[in-house]
């Protein structure tokens, strides 16, 4: 049984999952959020019980890195990490020689000693060009990489210093009116969207997760569709949908980053929106149109109940189903145990 919590982190990912294994709890944060979502699960543990396994930052955003930032730079009391992935510029490309400039969290690791991407030998987090997808046996989980790849690293290490710059910009990315609003879901299946071009999101460390009772969940981050398209693909090369019982839904449910392409390569009933809404107005209609017409009957499952989010507890003629928080909460916990998912208490 995997047991994920998508924890309150305003518009962005924070993901706490934990897993049995020879009668020990095992635990992954993935991304912190903004805030102190991560600072705080951690703190709810007895003092002597703070160790999370594995952390990973999937990529340099700000509402996915900042509260991994903050989690290092000021750790809770206790609180020890077995791992650390993340894509740092020193990831980026193998043929660089000379200094080259490193990001903030490159030096908290650098610092604090943490093992970092030693499952993949100090190198980069990403899959190769061709052949098998990279799997990793963390204790009880099974973990199978499905993106980056060496040309969204490429990207990133060529957009490096305007991404960083990005990342102080309060504004960036704010959109204005919906031009979807009011449209019925069926009309927005077809109605086109730009690929999302973002050379931070293209780095996304996207991964499978599998436990031994039979339960996948499916880490998207914010890549986009084409790589995680092409990991799919790996994974299935005969091109059959493949099975998941949850997918975190890609980008906070942006339409540039979930395809009916994207949705028919799943075999997926459950498909959880990490946001609040806040400053993009995630999730896009479009996206959660696209779900809904290519996984009949499916259930979304939100952190938030927000403005953006409400209109989807009536289902109406759409055939699926809607689970918010219950009012006055922030954030839901859910289990998956042999194919199946529901919610428990936070």
């Amino acid at each position: 049984m995997i047991r994920i919590e998508a924890l309150p982190a305003r518009d962005g990912d924070c993901l706490w999952v934990e897993w049995e294994h020879e009668g020990r709890t095992r635990r992954m944060l993935v991304d912190g959020g903004r805030g102190r979502a991560a600072a705080r699960r951690i703190e709810a543990l007895s003092i002597d019980d703070r160790h999370v396994d594995l952390v990973v930052c999937t990529h340099i955003d700000a509402d996915h890195i900042e509260g991994i930032l903050d989690l290092f730079a000021q750790p809770p009391a206790g609180f020890t990490a077995g791992e650390v992935w993340f894509n740092g510029q020193r990831h980026l490309r193998d043929d660089v020689t000379g200094p080259r400039q490193g990001s903030r969290l490159e030096l908290i690791l650098g610092r604090a000693g943490v093992p970092w991407n030693a499952r993949f030998g100090n190198g980069a987090v990403a899959v190769a060009e061709d052949g098998p997808l990279p799997v990793k046996q963390l204790p009880g989980l099974t973990v199978t990489l499905l993106a980056p790849g060496p040309a969204e690293l490429s990207s990133l290490d060529r957009a490096w210093p305007d991404v960083l710059a990005e990342l102080d910009d309060p504004l960036q990315g704010r959109r204005g009116p919906d031009p979807d609003a009011g449209v019925d879901l069926a009309a927005l299946v077809d109605r086109l969207s730009t690929p999302d071009e973002s050379a931070a999101n293209g780095s996304s460390i996207a991964f499978l997760a599998e436990h031994a009772d039979g339960g996948r969940v499916l880490f998207t981050a914010d890549a986009p569709a084409a790589p995680l398209l092409a990991g799919l693909r790996r994974l299935a090369p005969d091109g059959a949908p493949v099975p998941v019982a949850l997918c975190k839904v890609p980008h906070h449910g942006s339409h540039h980053n979930v395809s009916t392409a994207l949705v028919a390569a799943l075999d997926c009933p459950n498909w959880l929106l990490s946001t609040s809404g806040a400053g993009h107005g995630h999730p896009d209609r479009r996206a959660i149109a696209r779900i809904v017409a290519g996984s009949p009957g499916a259930t979304l499952w939100f952190n938030y109940a927000s403005g953006t989010t409400a209109e989807y507890a009536e289902p109406g003629a759409h055939g699926y189903h809607a689970v918010h928080p219950a009012p006055g909460h922030e954030g839901i916990a859910l289990e998956v145990e042999n194919g199946r998912v529901t919610e428990v208490p936070l």
